[in-house]
């Protein structure tokens, strides 16, 4: 059994491909949790009590 694409495959039945990034880079800030007392209550409300947070 050989092995090919489905572009390979079905190559007559396709009119064309997209191709897009694999990829994205998105900066800026969340305002609702982009200061402290407003990350503080992202986290409560999540159901972590806020001094049992931490970054592993």
């Amino acid at each position: 059994m050989t092995t090919s694409s489905i572009l390979e495959r079905y190559k007559s039945q396709i009119a064309g491909t997209l191709t897009c990034f694999d990829r994205i880079s998105i900066s800026g800030t969340i305002p609702r949790v982009c200061y402290p007392e407003g990350m503080a209550h992202h986290i409560t409300t999540k159901g972590t009590r806020l001094f049992d947070y931490h970054i592993s």
